[in-house]
């Protein structure tokens, strides 16, 4: 993951949200509209993958729906 993330990032990608396993299309679609809601919004990346995370698990319990995400900025990861 961490070397797919730095490959988008030393193309000219300042962060890059990436899934650590294949996503169900509808709520993988529905996960990343919420994040880059949070994102217009004016949210930090590590305050929209958190927000998005609540608001997905509300809607679909199962850590299979929200928990595959990581967002990586500069080779880091932004969530624990």
């Amino acid at each position: 993951m961490a070397n797919f993330a730095r490959a988008f990032q030393q193309a000219g990608a300042h962060s890059v949200v990436v899934s650590l396993w294949p996503l169900v299309d509808h709520q993988g679609m529905e996960f990343m509209k919420v994040f880059y809601g949070h994102r217009q919004a004016g949210k930090t990346r590590r305050e929209a993958l958190r927000l998005t995370r609540r608001e997905i698990k509300t809607k679909y319990p199962h850590p299979y729906y929200w928990g595959y995400s990581s967002c990586m900025a500069r080779g880091e990861r932004l969530h624990k």
